[in-house]
């Protein structure tokens, strides 16, 4: 397939493009029309270039497709019209590291892009992409730059490349003469400036006298600049006397020197101490970068953590303006904290009830209630409650240790009962909220629920009451002892013992015609025994010791007098 050739490289603008026509050999039966679009691939073209089998078109100033129409004049001829581009180098800047090596130019006599300045190109200014005569050979690679005695003084300028003041920057340059060492070149130097001129140059690196050198050899100084732009390095040679013919320099290079100063950070650490307990929160700080990354993988200024063993930290600190980088170091030493632990007598305690704190692991200690200090601690919680202990071992590391203790409601107990009874009688106490009962007197003790007393006194009785956890509550029943003796008549019913007390005899009077009667003493001993008639009788009890007696009276029905005899 036909195909338009053009340079395979980016041209100047204003350079001449030479088109022809690939995989196709010129023979009569065409006609050819070359046509140009500066849009795209598809047109719109213009009819303006030529009629020829290739074609020459000077000053191309910005890319440009290119098509020929070739027509076959033979009968049942057809037609055909391939496109190629040439492509228009913009403007070039760099930034820093620059490295010009001529190993893209292509062809002799070009520059390494469009913006490159050689004011003799082709001339006392020269490139190439092998070794020429005269010991005018390439460093590395095949291509290299040259200068010829007879213009004096000649000059190559780079693209414009970006520079920043506080940056110390490195210019060098390697070069070679006759390989006799015969003299001529006076001077090599590499200058800084604002313009591709020699107006406004500053040299910044110099031979100083004659550049002589049968092989290569380097030319290379520092320097700075006052204000952020776009600067040209350019490449100056001087002639002098002598039979030098040729000047080769190649691997140009401008860049930032790390190990000059100020391009490398000081980067310094402050850290609050070197040796601290395990556990102990740790900040370092890191200053003189701008940018930082740690050992362990952290990024920023500052680097937290919580060490648990001696550990070495490093930060790299870099300077974004440079790229260059400094680093620092430090090792904390990290002691061993003790290991606190609280045990609880009893775990699980009642409201109220003490509970006894034993810690160990440490040598010292201050607990969180009241500061007591020491190992052991007392309290008596009403609820569940945290207790926190700080311990300090010898190398002067604390640590905390806390432990919960549950703590169980005591019992709501009630207890009922008479609160006064007769002198000799029994009673019934009973109690309720809690699962098992102590009844407690000075000469009483029972642990059935209810209970039955007979105190001979007044008589304050303690009920302890325990629940399934173990947690007890005490309440109190007072009970009075009353002799009963203020009672002149007994009277129940239709029945009416009188007078009481007496000194023994005793009147009883009935609703029943006849009626039975008994007399016990207050354990329950029958004492005596009569039968009266008619509705009425009497009793002697001159000869019952003084005290409390139960008449029965039964007819009817049965009834129960108490009887104080004096």
């Amino acid at each position: 397939m036909t195909s338009v050739t053009v340079p395979t490289y980016s041209i100047c603008p204003g350079e001449s493009v030479f088109l022809g026509l690939g995989n196709y050999i010129a023979n009569n039966g065409f006609t050819y029309m070359w046509q140009s679009s500066t849009l795209s691939a598809v047109g719109p073209f213009t009819n303006n270039l030529g009629s020829t089998f290739t074609l020459s078109v000077p000053g191309v100033t910005q890319t440009t497709y290119f098509t020929v129409v070739m027509t076959c004049t033979l009968p049942n001829g057809g037609a055909s019209a391939p496109v190629g581009v040439v492509n228009v180098a913009g403007t070039t800047t760099m930034s820093v590291p620059y490295l010009e090596d001529f190993e893209n130019i292509g062809r002799t006599n070009r520059l390494p892009n469009c913006s490159w300045l050689a004011p003799n190109l082709g001339g006392t200014a020269s490139t190439f992409t092998a070794p020429q005569s005269g010991n005018r050979l390439p460093r590395s690679g095949n291509s290299f730059a040259t200068f010829v005695n007879s213009q004096s003084p000649n000059y190559y300028y780079t693209n414009g490349i970006l520079l920043k003041p506080g940056i110390t920057y490195s210019a060098a340059v390697w070069y070679m003469t006759d390989f006799s060492g015969g003299t001529n070149w006076s001077n090599l130097s590499l200058q800084v400036g604002a313009n591709q001129s020699p107006t406004g140059m500053v040299t910044i690196a110099s031979t100083s006298g004659p550049a002589v050198s049968p092989v290569y050899k380097l030319l290379s100084n520092t320097f700075t600049v006052a204000n952020a732009g776009i600067y040209y390095v350019a490449v100056k040679a001087t002639t002098g006397q002598g039979a030098a013919t040729y000047l080769s320099w190649d691997d140009l290079s401008i860049t930032v020197p790390c190990q000059v100063s100020p391009n490398s950070p000081t980067v310094t650490l402050s850290v609050p101490a070197t040796t601290i307990c395990a556990g102990t929160p740790l900040n370092i700080t890191a200053s003189g970068a701008t940018s930082y990354t740690w050992n362990l993988g952290n990024i920023g200024p500052v680097f937290s953590s919580t060490p648990q063993l001696t550990s070495m930290y490093g930060v790299t600190g870099t300077n974004s303006i440079t790229g260059c980088s400094g680093t620092a170091t430090v090792m904390v030493t990290v002691k061993d904290a003790p290991v606190i632990s609280i045990s609880a007598f009893p775990n699980i305690s009642c409201a109220g009830k003490a509970v006894s704190f034993v810690a160990s692991g440490a040598i010292t200690y201050v607990w969180s209630s009241n500061n007591v200090t020491g190992p052991t601690f007392t309290a008596a919680p009403q609820s569940s409650t945290a207790y926190t202990v700080i311990g300090t071992n010898a190398q002067n590391c604390s640590a905390t240790g806390v432990v919960q203790v549950p703590v169980m409601p005591n019992p709501s107990v009630t207890v009922t009962g008479p609160a006064t009874i007769c002198a000799g009688e029994s009673a019934t106490i009973s109690a309720s909220g809690a699962s098992s009962y102590k009844f407690i007197s000075p000469n009483y003790f029972n642990t059935s629920n209810p209970a039955i007393v007979t105190p001979g006194s007044p008589t304050t009785f303690s009920v302890e009451g325990t629940d399934q956890f173990g947690c007890t509550t005490v309440s109190m029943l007072v009970m009075n002892v009353d002799a009963c003796t203020g009672i002149t008549t007994q009277q129940a019913g239709m029945t009416r013992i009188f007078p009481n007390p007496s000194d023994g005899m005793l009147n009883v009077e009935s609703s029943s015609s006849d009626f039975s009667i008994s007399v016990t003493d207050l354990s329950g001993r029958r004492m005596l025994e009569s039968h009266a008639s008619n509705g009425s009788g009497k009793l002697d009890l001159s000869g019952f010791a003084a005290g409390v007696y139960l008449v029965t009276v039964k007819g009817t029905g049965s009834e129960v007098f108490r009887i104080v005899k004096q």
